[in-house]
């Protein structure tokens, strides 16, 4: 039989007669004569074939041509169906029930003993009773077990040291947890008041009782009960500073260069520094100078000067001399 591809096959908008049928081919028209109807059409090499609406298998399968890969059951009424969606890098493909209805479910039905096997783990291939639970043999087969006492019952100890707090009510609003005789035992009871915190009335007069009446200079206090305060008064507000030997103040006035020189009874007196000789043993018989001048200087007004030289003057350093003075050198 010969083949004939659909894109061999010569485009046309209307068929020109009952001898013609036109076929889409990627959205645009191809003609096929009547001669051609009964020849197969060659789709391998068409890369991108499209379906224009279902595909009806007409109660075929899908396979190699010899192995079936699918079948297909239609329902006549059926509403609901699969959708099978791809998924881009990092997330699985979707195998999902959709249709017409809001809740559809998805049935799994092996062939047979068969079992479901999913990710490698198979499962009962019956429903199992009331109160079972899925269970492992360690090689993948999931069965139905009835679980034992210690897998579902937790007894808790009952030892000291692992009791529960006792339950409560409002009968036992205010009350105490209080160890009993038997080791770990303990129950609600009410405290006993064992307060001896003292009233504010009660400090109020202890503290008063250990201020009134007692006395610093020139401060009198005095406990009030009435409104619990504590006064302080002061007796004497003007002070006066002392005139005995030892709180003199300085006295005012002085002069540049004076110095404070003690007079009788402790009083201080500015006096100016006088030159004075010295000498050994308490002797005062010999007036030393220093002989070589670094900072500039200017004799006093009316006073005159001597000195035992000879005299050095540093450079930068002026001796200046009033007229009307004099500087004796000797």
């Amino acid at each position: 039989m010969s083949v004939t591809k659909i894109s061999e096959l010569t485009a046309k908008t209307t068929p020109a007669g009952t001898e013609e049928l036109l076929i889409n081919d990627s959205g645009t028209s191809k003609k096929i004569t009547i001669s051609n109807a009964n020849k197969a059409i060659d789709i391998v090499n068409d890369t991108t074939p499209q379906l224009g609406g279902q595909l009806d298998v007409n109660g075929n399968s899908i396979g190699d041509g010899t192995l079936e890969l699918l079948s297909f059951s239609e329902t006549a009424s059926a509403v609901n169906e699969f959708t099978i969606a791809n998924a881009a890098t990092g997330s699985g493909p979707t195998l999902s029930a959709t249709g017409g209805d809001t809740d559809v479910d998805i049935n799994v039905t092996p062939k047979g003993t068969g079992s479901v096997v999913l990710d490698g783990l198979k499962y009962p291939q019956a429903d199992g009773t009331a109160g079972q639970i899925l269970k492992t043999d360690g090689s993948a087969q999931l069965s139905w077990v009835t679980p034992t006492d210690n897998d579902t019952v937790y007894t808790h100890p009952t030892t000291d040291g692992n009791l529960h707090v006792p339950v409560t009510s409002t009968t036992n609003n205010g009350k105490v947890l209080t160890a009993g005789a038997t080791a770990g035992s303990f129950s609600w009871v009410t405290p006993t008041d064992t307060n001896t915190q003292l009233t504010d009335e009660q400090v109020q007069d202890i503290v008063g009782a250990m201020l009134t009446g007692n006395t610093e200079t020139n401060i009198t206090v005095t406990y009030q009960d009435s409104d619990g305060t504590i006064d302080f008064t002061s007796t004497d507000t003007v002070y006066t500073h002392p005139t005995t030997t030892g709180n003199k103040h300085i006295p005012t006035g002085g002069a540049t260069d004076q110095y404070l020189k003690y007079s009788a009874s402790g009083t201080a007196v500015w006096a100016a520094v006088s030159g004075g000789a010295t000498g050994a043993g308490g002797d005062a018989i010999f007036v030393e100078n220093e002989r070589i001048m670094t900072t500039s200087y200017t004799l006093s007004t009316n006073k005159s000067a001597s000195m035992v030289g000879p005299l050095t003057i540093n450079t930068g350093a002026t001796l200046t001399i009033p007229t009307g003075e004099s500087l004796v050198i000797l």
